[in-house]
């Protein structure tokens, strides 16, 4: 049941004594290619994703201003606009604003987090946030999946 133990150097020898260089090259449908090796390496021409974007719904922020918040003790935000998927909101988010976002929608200029609206709640322009969090929370980075 148990196969016996080798040194490394050994198992490397094994590996190589038994193992060969592909050199056969062939042009397959990227449905067929699943389990075969590439013949050259793959160079994106773009970041994926393209932009910093929202990873759920809620709202762009500034981090440090939701430090301490809770229930008992919710930070209040200005709402002043809304980023929508094809839609980016143009203007900066400064101290004390907040940004409804969408899930893959742009993160404004200023921003370098997401609340999740799970932790909110509107009440007209006021946003009441009830957890506190961190620099680049809820933010999927430019070229994050794939890099240029």
């Amino acid at each position: 049941m148990f196969k016996k133990l080798v040194c490394l150097d050994k198992a490397i020898d094994i590996l190589k004594s038994n193992a060969s260089p592909i050199t056969d090259v062939e042009v397959v449908c990227l449905r067929d290619a699943l389990g075969r090796v590439l013949a050259e390496d793959i160079i994106a021409g773009v970041d994926i994703p393209p932009f910093d974007r929202a990873a759920m719904d809620g709202y762009a922020i500034i981090a440090e201003d939701t430090i301490g918040a809770s229930v008992e003790n919710p930070r209040i935000l200005k709402v002043v606009g809304e980023s929508d998927i094809g839609r980016p909101y143009r203007g900066r988010v400064l101290r004390g604003e907040a940004v409804y976002v969408h899930t893959g929608s742009v993160i404004p200029e200023g921003a370098d987090a997401v609340v999740p609206v799970e932790y909110t709640k509107l009440d007209g322009v006021l946003l009441y946030v009830y957890a506190s969090v961190a620099s680049n929370d809820n933010i999927s980075r430019r070229g994050e999946d794939v890099r240029r």
